[in-house]
């Protein structure tokens, strides 16, 4: 964590957080008690680092939290949703895209958060919709089918509502 916040060197920071992760997802019984120090420091690195690889392992180490962590993360959704929204939207890096999917499927699997999120960020599904339509990877679109199927099913009166809130904010 110490290398994360205090290194100057790209690379140093990217092992950093690429050996969180492994850490994490190696021992997740020690991990769970550290759930949210580590997420309090992981979280603002997403949206101030314009290194692709950086917020891939990143998004990887929050990944392997959430998979640990569960229900200790609930309270990060209206921090992390616009974060991996904002992921999802960067077209420029296939592996940030495919992480941030993972990371999101992750989240609302462990975490319970189903529907909702739908309800608190109209444009969630629109985004998802559109990586769906715009990747050529085949596994990326097999986890957006995942996650759209994790997130849950909604109404169809109400997709159409989110659909015309969207383009009225869009």
């Amino acid at each position: 964590l110490t290398l994360l916040e205090l290194s100057r060197d790209p690379l140093t920071r990217e092992q950093a957080a690429h050996l969180l992760g492994v850490l994490v997802a190696a021992c997740p019984d020690v991990a769970r008690h550290y759930v949210q120090p580590i997420m309090k420091r992981l979280l603002p690195l997403l949206g101030s680092e314009s290194n692709a690889m950086l917020n891939a392992h990143v998004l990887t180490a929050i990944g392997e939290c959430c998979s640990v962590g569960g229900t200790q993360l609930a309270p990060y959704v209206h921090t992390l949703l616009p974060l991996l929204m904002k992921a999802l939207q960067d077209a420029g890096s296939r592996v940030k895209r495919f992480v941030a999917l993972r990371t999101l499927g992750d989240f609302v699997v462990n975490t319970g958060t189903v529907i909702q999120p739908y309800l608190d960020y109209p444009l969630l599904l629109t985004t998802l919709l559109n990586v769906l339509k715009t990747s050529q990877s085949v596994p990326i679109r097999r986890l957006v089918i995942s996650v759209i199927g994790s997130l849950g099913a909604m109404d169809p009166v109400a997709i159409a509502e989110q659909a015309r809130v969207a383009h009225e904010q869009a």
